[in-house]
């Protein structure tokens, strides 16, 4: 594959973003019908998603390889919305890690993350676009995670059958050998899919 070019497109988060912007704007979609939850700020702690942030798995590997990233004036400038992601990403990491049936309901779960894609910072959105390392990694992350946790019902929505390890592989193939590192959990997580 040439690294110079974009073998993938997450058309998602610029959609769902669209979208709640186009909801918002008309006030009786914005209060009540189907794209409610888009315009409203994600309420996890309804949906039985704990508000754990773990301390040891993908997240807390995650942080560690931030943490250890040399003082690159780029990277610097961007810490905070690659915290505020992988942080508002860390109750869905966690539950990952759960082992049993006390899960959510599948639809709750893929609400969320739809919820998640469509209120993700406009600044990380511009940082997938300009094919940010640290940024794809984080989009990596996501679709591992949201593969991972709604493995078993995927086959209900035909759109999303191949996507997770699909955007995990384009993203690893395009970051290269240099981020094999950052992109070891997610690789893992979808080849488990």
């Amino acid at each position: 594959m040439d690294p110079l070019t974009t073998p993938f497109q997450d058309s998602s988060l610029a959609f769902l973003r669209g979208i709640r912007s186009i909801v918002a704007s008309h006030h009786r979609a914005a209060h009540s019908g189907v794209f409610k939850s888009l315009v409203t700020p994600p309420r996890l702690t309804r949906r039985s998603i704990p508000r754990i942030v773990p301390s040891t798995g993908p997240f807390a590997h995650f942080i560690n390889l931030l943490n250890g990233l040399p003082p690159i004036p780029h990277f610097l400038e961007n810490r905070e919305v690659y915290e505020e992601c992988v942080e508002s990403l860390a109750p869905f990491l966690s539950l990952v890690e759960e082992q049993d049936d006390t899960r959510t309901e599948a639809l709750e779960l893929l609400l969320c993350f739809l919820e998640w894609q469509a209120f993700c910072p406009a600044k990380f959105v511009a940082l997938v676009n300009t094919h940010d390392p640290i940024a794809l990694v984080l989009l990596a992350y996501f679709y591992a995670t949201a593969g991972s946790v709604l493995s078993e019902s995927k086959s209900r929505w035909w759109w999303w059958q191949s996507k997770p390890s699909y955007m995990v592989q384009a993203i690893d193939e395009y970051l290269g050998s240099a981020w094999t590192v950052w992109m070891d959990w997610p690789r893992a997580a979808v080849q488990k899919l």
